[in-house]
């Protein structure tokens, strides 16, 4: 079965293999599922970081990247809520089978969107927001004589 997140394998295996191994165990193990996405939460804040060539701490917390992004305005609300959502995860954290998809949902919305800004384009400093879309011009048609 295709992941929903083999999209991401060009430029991030590692985030495709965790979304695969998360869509795989979303029904048998929901805990183990929601710590995977846990996972992808954590990447993404690391490459956002990166890419805008920014460090914290090595000790930072998740939730400490999160503000960072957030007071640097690296990510708008609907994204801190899902990095957020994902990291909100501690050891006695009952995960049911709903749960664990809705985290899912939320792990591909939150990839879809960084793929989008920061997948599809080598240059960091520019986003899909701010990138202007490539016009092919067409060759000039040639002028018939005027009768």
């Amino acid at each position: 079965m295709a992941s929903n997140f083999e999209f991401m394998a060009p430029k991030w295996r590692d985030i495709a293999a965790i979304g695969a191994k998360a869509e795989e165990c979303e029904t048998s193990d929901p805990k183990a599922c929601a710590g995977l996405l846990s996972q992808i939460g954590e990447r993404i804040a690391d490459e956002l970081l990166a890419v805008n060539g920014l460090t914290l701490p090595d000790d930072a917390t998740q939730s400490e990247k999160i503000n960072f992004l957030r007071s640097h305005q690296l990510i708008i609300v609907s994204i801190e809520d899902i990095l957020l959502s994902l990291n909100d995860l501690s050891d006695d954290t009952e995960v049911t089978t709903e749960e664990a998809g809705n985290r899912l949902r939320m792990a591909h919305k939150l990839c879809h969107w960084f793929m989008l800004v920061h997948g599809y384009n080598d240059n960091p400093a520019q986003t899909s927001e701010t990138q202007e879309p490539v016009a092919e011009e067409e060759p000039a048609a040639e002028e018939e004589p005027a009768a």
